[in-house]
């Protein structure tokens, strides 16, 4: 969840740039998030779990988690590139009907 919220954070000042809805874009956004979200768990998983916690073993539980995060990573990113546009499309909806916002001008420059 923590990583969502960054993702968010991170979408919510970068949503004005015209670059910021280019799908390789987030991909790539995603593979870092991705990496960023395991490199936070791995760090509670050493503190909490690894024993006795030495820098070795520290290295050690993160190498251990290189393909598992890899894998978060690369998933995070597919699914960004393969559903970004219907996502955006929804939210897009969402705070329209809501009124959360000036969506329309949104709506009526969308390309999709």
């Amino acid at each position: 969840m923590f990583a969502w919220g960054m993702m968010g954070v991170t979408a919510g000042l970068i949503r004005n740039f015209k670059w910021a809805h280019n799908r390789y874009y987030l991909a790539a956004l995603g593979v870092v998030y991705g990496f960023l979200f395991g490199w936070i768990m791995d760090l509670w998983y050493a503190l909490v779990y690894v024993s006795p916690l030495t820098l070795k073993t520290f290295i050690a539980a993160y190498v251990a988690s290189f393909y598992f995060d890899l894998t978060h990573g690369i998933t995070t990113a597919v699914l960004l590139f393969l559903f970004y546009e219907s996502w955006y499309r929804i939210i897009t909806r969402f705070k329209y009907k809501y009124g959360l916002g000036d969506v329309q001008d949104q709506l009526d420059k969308s390309d999709f």
